[in-house]
């Protein structure tokens, strides 16, 4: 079992354990998130993935006759493991082209640790990036991007479908909103068993299989 202090107490019913909520400014989320990290091959997986398909995407955005390639923006970008291996990803397209890259991470812990490893890396004189400690709901910005990413978050949100709209608006038309989330097989069975002796009901229970019941619904394309 898991045990943490007073500031970030979650409750126990025998060999199970509640994970504590979100806090933007830290403490106990980004304490367990580093534990599932560590115990999941999901990044390693999505890191992967973007390594091999990153000229299918970019190929999809992009306009032979812009001086840029896609401007990205980046939602619940964590510590930065994946966004630093997606820029990684795509530079050798670069050439002489600018690359616009955009990340919020409201948890502070996460934020600062994103900020550290950038501060530590060569960046490339081709990389325009931006970090925000800011919620999604509560950033504001003009820009339209052509590929907004939502890579495992729709968790986080009380209302998955309104993020992805949220998400489509700030996307250029001919974009992409890009999620990866987790499918109704694997994790989330083993999840539906525990959840239910812990809460009597799988309610935060979230998957593909809902994102495209919530994307039919609303008539949109994918």
């Amino acid at each position: 079992p898991l045990i943490i202090s007073q500031q970030r107490r979650f409750y126990m019913d025998k060999e199970y354990a509640i994970a504590p909520k979100l806090d933007i400014d830290g403490g106990a989320y980004a304490e367990f998130y580093v534990l599932r990290k560590n115990a999941s091959t999901m990044t390693q997986a999505t890191i992967e993935w973007f390594h091999n398909h990153v000229d299918v995407w970019l190929r999809e955005v992009t306009h032979e006759n812009e001086s840029h390639l896609p401007a990205i923006l980046s939602v619940g970008s964590g510590e930065g493991d994946i966004d630093i291996e997606i820029i990684k990803a795509i530079q050798p397209y670069l050439g002489s082209k600018k690359l616009k890259y955009d990340a919020l991470e409201p948890n502070l812990r996460h934020y600062e640790c994103f900020l550290d490893r950038i501060n530590r890396m060569p960046l490339d004189a081709s990389l325009s990036l931006a970090i925000y400690n800011v919620y999604f709901d509560q950033f504001r910005t003009n820009q339209q991007y052509d590929v907004v990413l939502l890579i495992h978050v729709l968790y986080y949100f009380d209302d998955p479908y309104q993020a992805i709209r949220q998400a489509l608006r700030y996307t250029k038309p001919g974009g992409r909103v890009v999620i990866i989330h987790q499918s109704s097989t694997g994790i989330p069975e083993i999840q539906r068993k525990h959840m239910y002796k812990l809460k009597s009901n799988v309610d935060e229970l979230f998957t593909t299989d809902d994102i495209k019941k919530s994307l039919d619904n609303g008539g949109e394309q994918y």
